[in-house]
């Protein structure tokens, strides 16, 4: 009885939840990210990564472009 009693209600629950959220019938937007690093020397002895991301949009249009370093920590930072 309490077994069947609880089948219901999670079954009335999962069915209330369907209905208060439908699933979505549009997919997300792909967005690709791509990154290229090349290494620099911001002074003698020492080698930074300045890296670039081109972000497109699932069209293959290029949406953004971001620059950052790292330097021979693993620290990102960014400059002016």
């Amino acid at each position: 009885m309490v077994k069947s009693l609880l089948a219901s209600t999670l079954l009335t629950l999962a069915v209330a939840t369907v209905a208060v959220f439908p699933a979505s019938t549009h997919a997300a937007p792909r967005i690709n990210i791509v990154t290229e690093c090349v290494p620099f020397q911001p002074y003698p002895g020492t080698t930074h990564q300045m890296c670039t991301q081109y972000i497109y949009d699932d069209n293959g249009v290029l949406v953004n472009t971001m620059v950052y370093y790292i330097d021979e920590s693993g620290m990102w930072y960014l400059l002016p």
